[in-house]
């Protein structure tokens, strides 16, 4: 049964992280590789690397304040991501 992505994934990263947005694309032209590219389908990133990012941006995707993404919001777009890899990319 597909797992169905948390509403912050959905109203704050999947703008750019899915279906050709475009940090998707920029991951796809540095990657290769359409698995690495489209963040709901990676398998390498942890729990503590996407708090980094969220929390401190990195490259074009600016910082998220805790105001902008409770920590809460963050904990379950955390889950979303590092959950096993049985669904289907984010709608």
């Amino acid at each position: 049964m597909p797992y169905t992505p948390p509403g912050g994934y959905l109203g704050r990263c999947a703008l750019c992280h899915e279906n050709n947005g475009m940090a998707e694309q920029r991951l796809l032209a540095l990657y290769q590789d359409p698995a690495r590219a489209r963040l709901s389908l990676r398998d390498d990133l942890t729990p503590a690397y996407i708090r980094q990012v969220v929390r401190n941006g990195h490259a074009s995707m600016p910082p998220m304040s805790r105001v902008e993404v409770p920590d809460t919001e963050l904990n379950d777009i955390v889950a979303f991501l590092t959950s096993p890899k049985t669904r289907e990319a984010a709608p």
